[in-house]
């Protein structure tokens, strides 16, 4: 086997299967973000996703300490360690709850930030869709705007 195909083959290793806590569906949810983004989408609903289902979804920013994450669920999450969110600041963490369990979750590179979503409250299934913002060369994901009255 050559070097490239060995790079190739840990590439798509990293790309499907890194981070999703051993939960079906996740690395979905990444790829269907990252092609919505590609396909110049200007919104996201992470609830449209039928692969695993979840009551809440929550994002933490860089660095966040296993005990902030775990004042945020509620409870307890020994999956923690798997995470690498406490000492990057290359990825924030996103973490879908059901039932006060965590039922899947992944690490989001910044090449699509959702730092912007990060909060201690998370989203509930109807309040996750958010607006893709491209300005400032950037990609984020925002939370959707009022209209003005």
């Amino acid at each position: 086997m050559t070097t490239r195909q060995v790079t190739l083959i840990l590439g798509i290793i990293l790309v499907v299967g890194c981070c999703d806590g051993g939960s079906g569906g996740v690395s979905d949810t990444r790829s269907r973000l990252a092609a919505a983004v590609a396909s110049g989408a200007t919104s996201f609903d992470f609830a449209d996703d039928p692969a695993f289902k979840w009551d809440r979804m929550y994002v933490f920013g860089c660095y966040s300490n296993r005990a902030s994450v775990e004042r945020a669920l509620g409870f307890q999450w020994p999956d923690y360690t798997n995470t690498t969110i406490e000492s990057s600041d290359s990825v924030v963490l996103v973490v879908f709850v059901k039932s006060e369990q965590v039922v899947a979750w992944y690490e989001q590179p910044q090449s699509i930030e959702l730092g912007w979503l990060a909060n201690d409250k998370g989203y509930s299934r109807s309040e996750a869709q958010f607006r893709v913002d491209r300005s400032g060369g950037r990609i984020a994901l925002k939370p959707q705007t009022s209209p003005s009255l």
